[in-house]
């Protein structure tokens, strides 16, 4: 089992206890490299990160969780404000409506018209 302690940073071990002969291929792979020699360094790269493949992939997991939750909830807050806004226009025009004196519909005005003369007798 591999042990993980922070950041992932699969390479080339380059440390004293490597030997001279790691240090001497680094360093030629750097200087002048051969097609062989850049294969053999490609193949110990991904050799090296093999095992940390599973954590890679589960903080890939976390990270896209992560994002996917960021985006509902951003989208829940908006549908949120948007709701309420409708409300307090709702509300703006109910109280407008109800400010307003309450008006008799338009209709011309009549004007009486006097009862005919009473027809002689």
């Amino acid at each position: 089992m591999t042990t993980y302690n922070g950041d992932i940073r699969p390479c080339v071990a380059l440390t004293f206890e490597c030997g001279v002969e790691h240090l001497r291929t680094f360093q030629g792979l750097m200087s002048n490299p051969t097609q062989q020699k850049v294969l053999d360094a490609t193949l110990e790269g991904e050799r090296n990160t093999w095992p940390y493949i599973a954590i890679i992939r589960s903080h890939c997991d976390i990270e896209f969780t992560l994002n996917q939750c960021a985006i509902e909830t951003e989208w829940q807050l908006l549908q949120q404000q948007k709701q309420q806004q409708q409300e307090q226009q709702q509300q703006q025009q109910q109280h407008q409506q109800q400010k307003q004196p309450q008006q008799q519909p338009n209709t011309p005005h009549e004007t009486p018209t006097p009862p005919p003369p009473h027809a002689p007798q």
